[in-house]
């Protein structure tokens, strides 16, 4: 987990592993937030899928967005 850092510079540190870049908004906090997801091309959809029901449970709800789009989302 590395905070503030785009998912090319994850995968530069990472290689060819699945890397997914995640952004909570501060009122993950008290369990009433939402988590922005993207993820590299190595991620699955069905990856993908546990990894977003993992986050519904916890935050409630979930966008997928591209990555250009995770500046505005906080």
């Amino acid at each position: 987990m590395i905070a503030g850092q785009k998912l090319d510079k994850l995968e530069s540190l990472c290689g060819k592993a699945k890397v997914v870049r995640v952004m909570v908004n501060t009122a993950c906090s008290i369990g009433h937030g939402a988590a922005a997801l993207c993820a590299n091309d190595a991620v699955t959809a069905e990856d993908f899928q546990e990894i977003q029901a993992l986050f519904n449970a916890t935050n409630g709800a979930v966008d997928i967005l591209p990555e250009k789009g995770f500046d505005a989302f906080t």
